[in-house]
């Protein structure tokens, strides 16, 4: 069975050949700008138009890890699509489905502002049979693992040879957990010592879900 490539950036993996060690990819956020903002319009995927879970299970994963202040924020939702024109550099890390001509790569992650704060996007390929069940038929690709390592892109993780981790280039099946490698990075980039005392008593009532205060858009 092939193995299919993720993307960091914009330059395409092979199907073989040297496996980047670098750990960090970028610099990371700033404390000012946790929790990280996700847009998303998931209507735009092919095959589960109407489920959040995926994004918002990789969402959680990566902002619960014991030792980190890293948070993502989020709105999914119909009108998301409205954040998604926005122009760059506006604090908004954007997630989209794009046909990709390249059938080996699933997804591209991109630093998308070069100035100032660090701000992302993710590209989905929407020619990729995904699914959201957590059980995927033959051919198709769980849309939840592969968030889960694209989120990894967006909050400064970059590829790494431990084929146990999420963060490793090939899609290898269906995986919706981090391994301790994984967690130690974002410990690294994010220690929970550099987190503030008055922000932390701040964060102490989330808002449910990790939704952006407001929660999700409304249906128009």
């Amino acid at each position: 069975m092939k193995r299919l490539a993720f993307v960091a950036a914009l330059a395409a993996l092979l199907l073989s050949g040297p496996v980047p060690a670098r750990a960090f990819w970028g610099e990371p956020y700033s404390i000012g700008q946790i929790p990280v903002r996700l847009f998303a319009d998931p209507s735009m995927a092919p095959q589960c138009p109407q489920d959040f879970g995926p994004y918002k299970r990789a969402a959680k994963t990566w902002s619960t890890i014991a030792g980190s202040y890293f948070e993502f924020g989020y709105r999914f939702g119909p009108r998301s699509l409205q954040d998604l024109n926005a122009e760059a550099c506006d604090g908004k890390n954007h997630i989209e489905f794009v046909p990709i001509g390249d059938p080996h790569v699933l997804a591209v992650t991109m630093i998308t502002c070069a100035f100032g704060k660090r701000e992302t996007g993710m590209q989905l390929n929407s020619l990729i049979p995904w699914s959201c069940s957590g059980a995927p038929g033959p051919g198709e690709i769980d849309l939840e693992t592969v968030a889960l390592h694209e989120m990894g892109h967006m909050l400064g993780l970059d590829h790494t040879p431990r084929e146990r981790s999420i963060m490793y280039p090939m899609y290898m099946g269906v995986r919706r957990q981090l391994r301790n490698w994984d967690e130690e990075q974002v410990c690294t980039l994010y220690p929970i010592a550099d987190w503030p005392a008055q922000v932390e008593r701040d964060r102490e009532d989330p808002q449910p879900d990790g939704a952006l205060p407001g929660g999700p858009d409304p249906a128009p």
